[in-house]
């Protein structure tokens, strides 16, 4: 399968769930589907206030500090985290832990899977240099650029994916990236339950 690369700037933004913040969808799968029913999204999230996160039962979800400060995330049975850049934290989605800002407002890049239909694996990588990934058939592999040039290659392809942009290849394929010195991707490999 080719390449998809989706351009900072054309991602759908639109309030939050429970209108505590903006949202910009990425990516949602199926096709057409809405913050109900989805079996993959992926989202950049600005958390400019104090307050709850939305919640989304039966889903898993990756949240990873891309952007602005820091913050405190406190969840109901006591536990807290703090979001420090490019360090993920995973929590079932039906969570709807308080945020609380350190400082200036944050930005998130979330990965979200439907369980039982879908799993993902969350890896940071910083300074650039190689990722090779091998697919197995169905499965999807995405990369988000946070800083720097990614450059990638998948067959005959070539994509050029720039700060904010995210490349998607899904399907048995080899992938290979490499981003200049100093660039930092998230990557997400995701995979059908079962």
């Amino acid at each position: 399968m080719p390449i998809r690369l989706l351009r900072d700037g054309t991602y759908d933004r639109k309030a939050w769930k429970n209108g505590g913040g903006i949202t910009e969808d990425v990516w949602l799968f199926p096709e057409g589907a809405s913050h109900d029913d989805f079996d993959i999204r992926l989202s950049l999230a600005e958390i400019s206030q104090d307050g709850p996160f939305s919640s989304f039962p039966g889903i898993d979800r990756t949240i990873t500090l891309v952007g602005g400060d820091p913050f405190v995330l406190w969840f109901a049975n006591g536990d807290s985290h703090r979001l420090e850049r490019l360090m993920p934290l995973s929590f079932e989605g039906v969570l709807t832990p308080e945020s609380r800002l350190d400082g200036e407002p944050s930005r998130d890049f979330n990965v979200m899977t439907r369980r039982g239909h879908w799993t993902h694996q969350v890896a940071v990588h910083r300074d650039g240099g190689k990722i090779n990934l091998e697919l197995e058939a169905n499965a999807v592999s995405v990369l988000h650029a946070v800083s720097g040039a990614w450059q990638a290659h998948a067959n005959d392809d070539v994509v050029e994916a720039g700060p904010r942009d995210t490349l998607i290849v899904e399907g048995e394929t080899g992938l290979l990236v490499q981003g200049q010195p100093g660039s930092e991707a998230i990557v997400a490999i995701l995979r059908p339950a079962g």
